[in-house]
């Protein structure tokens, strides 16, 4: 029951009639809401809530009540994080805690519809093998263990399983350190930093460059740590997105730098495309003097950026291999770091896993993945729109065929498999009946947010942007092949669908019928007002 598990299902009952298909929802944690159940408290968005949670009901105007003592200086740290994600209007940035409340309440909604069950607190333990008798049954049984009681239901299954936990997030509070550690070390997950006192005599270890390594470091300073008392472990420099560009409103043709930098004359080999980005003014670096090798579509502010670059104790030494009584051993440092008087903070975890990409539609199973690069909520609903419009079961061959997953970017190179997929999907359901006209409304679409100036802009430029899409795709795919050695493997248009620059000729037409009827008028009121 997290946000992809939860957006599928809302997309699915929201696009088929009351007498459609029912669904159970089984987690093993007792209230919906997946990885922002068990997260950290200082927790915010990194991207505007407008695009995030599900179809049927807004995020950036979900209001409720939380009580904060101002007097007490870890409440009015953790206020101060919240406070200042809070106003960044229209660019919300909803804090953690109003998250997990909207997705009890996205719950709520779904139950009162009276086709979905929730079970908390019980356990998916698999598929039944089915007997002989009900081999060609329409039918598959599974056993699902209450982690209460420990009594086992089978649950029979009409249509498919959906798999919501391929890409489940990894959160340090319930996952276990990725390195040993001796009995008695002072080290934290990030869930409980919000506890400990911050003084001139406290040292932190931050372990871990990710988006939780960031929300720790903003959340020490906005408490008035001294940045030299912060140590911050970083395996791997990573490109960072620039929030400014994702305003709701305009967030959709800022994305088209991404093609706009691709066909730029600088950019002649794949390395030189990043410090392009970056001198456009979309992303950014913490050190200028090191070149990134990771892109994990984290996002800071500029005012972050600042504070982050404020930490000069960044220690580059690869992973921590193990932490003894005494010292922390890297991977690059046969020596090891001193942990006298530091506490250390583990923030590991990975929000959003690489895997391997696997068919969306199995013949019993759907197995919900990114469809759309860094965007697995709207992938699944997506997914699910596809389900409920497409619903004949040989047709998951062309659904598959239709909609390529897209493993999440971990090194730079993984941007060109998924900037390629993700364009492929984002023109493909534009011309899918049933899909593609609901997507442009879905709010879980950026381009959904576009105000007019933005559409104009769309509008007047669309032949051009469409070429350049074309052009962008076949120099990505170049780059495919310097960089991995081989062509992309899969059909970047697919027979029946029109490329980019077939859509353009079309565009091109209407763009000079409109303006010849433009004219048309514009001679018609200046003959009858003569």
């Amino acid at each position: 029951t997290g946000a992809s598990g939860l957006a599928f299902v809302d997309s699915m009952v929201g696009s088929t009639s009351h007498s459609g298909p029912t669904f159970v929802m089984v987690d093993k944690r007792l209230t919906p809401g997946g990885h922002w159940v068990d997260t950290y408290p200082f927790v915010t968005l990194h991207a505007p809530a407008h695009y995030y949670g599900v179809p049927s009901k807004k995020l950036e105007s979900f209001q409720d009540i939380v009580a904060v003592d101002i007097e007490d200086p870890v409440q009015s740290g953790l206020q101060k994080v919240n406070t200042s994600a809070m106003t960044h209007s229209p660019s919300e940035l909803a804090p953690g805690y109003r998250v997990a409340n909207y997705f009890k309440e996205v719950m709520v909604d779904l139950e009162q519809s009276g086709r979905v069950r929730h079970w908390g607190g019980r356990e998916y333990l698999g598929k039944i093998e089915k007997s002989t008798s009900e081999r060609h049954s329409g039918f598959s049984r599974h056993n699902v263990r209450d982690l209460l009681t420990n009594k086992v239901f089978v649950v029979i299954v009409r249509k498919k399983v959906v798999d919501a936990t391929y890409l489940e997030a990894s959160i340090p509070s319930v996952s276990k350190c990725k390195f040993p550690v001796s009995p008695g070390v002072n080290i934290i997950p990030v869930n409980t930093l919000f506890t400990k006192k911050v003084n001139g005599k406290t040292n932190f270890t931050i372990i871990g460059a990710g988006k939780t390594g960031i929300d720790a470091i903003l959340f020490l300073l906005a408490r008035g740590l001294d940045p030299d008392k912060i140590r911050w472990i970083m395996p791997n420099d990573a490109w960072l997105l620039n929030r400014e560009n994702m305003d709701p409103t305009s967030a959709s043709y800022n994305d088209l730098v991404y093609f706009e930098a691709l066909l730029s004359n600088s950019v002649d080999t794949f390395s030189s495309y990043f410090p392009e980005l970056e001198r456009r003014g979309h992303i950014s670096r913490l050190d200028p003097k090191i070149t990134p090798t990771k892109w994990r579509c984290a996002t800071v502010s500029p005012d972050e950026l600042d504070d982050l670059r404020s930490i000069k104790n960044v220690i580059r030494q690869g992973r921590v291999l193990c932490v003894t009584p005494t010292s922390m051993n890297m991977e690059k440092d046969i020596h090891g770091l001193s942990i006298e008087n530091h506490i250390l903070v583990d923030c590991t975890s990975n929000g959003l896993p690489a895997k391997p990409v696997i068919p969306i539609f199995q013949e019993d199973k759907i197995v919900l993945q990114s469809l759309i690069m860094c965007q697995p909520i709207g992938s699944a609903a997506i997914i699910g729109r596809a389900e409920a419009v497409m619903k004949s079961e040989d047709r998951n061959v062309e659904k598959n065929s239709l909609f390529l997953p897209c493993s999440s970017p971990e090194m730079i190179r993984d941007f060109i498999p998924a900037m390629l997929r993700s364009l492929r999907t984002q023109l493909l359901i534009g011309s899918i009946k049933g899909v593609g006209s609901w997507w442009r409304r879905c709010r879980l679409n950026i381009e959904s947010h576009s105000d007019i100036k933005t559409n104009m802009k769309f509008m007047l430029r669309m032949h051009e942007i469409l070429i350049m899409m074309d052009n962008g795709s076949k120099k990505l795919q170049k780059f495919h092949v310097e960089e991995f050695g081989k062509f992309v493997d899969f059909e970047m248009w697919p027979e029946g669908f029109q490329t980019p620059s077939e859509i353009a000729r079309v565009v091109r037409i209407y763009q000079v019928f409109v303006l010849c009827v433009l004219v048309g008028l514009i001679v018609i009121l200046m003959i009858t007002s003569a």
